[in-house]
């Protein structure tokens, strides 16, 4: 690895350290610092609603594929 990627990466890495440092030491509320950490969580694509839904509905229809299968073997 070189210098300048070493360099990079311990700039990234204190960024990120920081940041996640002022949010939870910034002097508000914790209901406002929870609401931010949501925003930056959606904002980043981890766990949004739209993701949740759509996971769901995957496993909604998981559940009913294996519900018409259990039905059509009891009618056998």
């Amino acid at each position: 690895m070189t210098t300048a990627r070493k360099i990079l990466y311990t700039v990234a890495a204190g960024f990120v350290l920081g940041a996640i440092a002022g949010i939870l030491y910034a002097p508000v509320k914790g209901a406002e610092t929870r609401r931010k950490l949501n925003r930056l969580r959606n904002k980043l694509g981890f766990g949004t609603e739209d993701t949740e839904r759509e996971a769901l509905a995957e496993v909604k229809g998981g559940l009913q594929q294996q519900l018409k299968k259990i039905d059509a073997a009891l009618e056998e």
